[in-house]
């Protein structure tokens, strides 16, 4: 019979190994490339499941895991670091640039029904810039390689964040003007 009081340590460590066990498998695993000049119809965001999913004729045909506004609910104003949820468009912004964010896809934020809300709620100023990006010269905040590892903290002001090579596969396979729908 295990003491009761060596039991708590000795869970804690045992899965403490099975988290990094866990991780480290994520990370060695490699990721299947898109094939060249694949072309999406759709792009969807599922807020609560921190995923991006690529899609075409309604098939989905790659899932990123994401890094979302560090503030959780529906973007209603500038700087109040919240993703938007609704339905947009997708424009491609600058790709491999030396930006702080490497590459990037505008999202038409606000549209109609963001006006709308700030209307109701007397909000003056709802903003833009919202985007999907890499994260470029904020990798330096994951060291040794764990970049992969970004979407398990909301860090940004409320864009959607992958990692560099995914945002390069995403801006290849996203003509401009394809929607996006953004959901809570």
């Amino acid at each position: 019979m295990v003491k009761r009081k060596f039991f708590v340590p000795v869970a804690i460590v045992a899965l403490l190994s099975i988290s990094v066990a866990g991780i480290c498998l994520y990370l060695s695993c490699p990721q299947t490339p898109l094939p060249a000049g694949t072309k999406v119809d759709r792009v969807i965001v599922i807020k609560h499941e921190k995923k991006l999913m690529l899609v075409k004729d309604g098939k989905v045909l790659k899932t990123y895991r994401v890094a979302l506004g560090c503030r959780k609910g529906r973007k209603i104003r500038q700087g109040d670091c919240r993703t938007p949820e609704g339905v947009y468009k997708l424009y491609r912004l600058y790709k491999n640039d030396d930006s702080r964010y490497h590459t990037a896809l505008r999202i038409t934020y606000p549209n109609e029904d963001d006006k709308r809300l700030a209307k109701r709620l007397g909000i003056t100023n709802l903003g833009g810039d919202i985007e999907i990006h890499g994260m470029g010269k904020c990798r330096k905040m994951f060291p040794g390689g764990l970049e992969r590892l970004h979407w398990l903290v909301n860090w940004t002001v409320g864009c959607i964040a992958v990692t560099d090579e995914e945002a390069d596969e995403i801006y290849d396979a996203v003509p401009d003007g394809t929607p996006i729908e953004i959901k809570p």
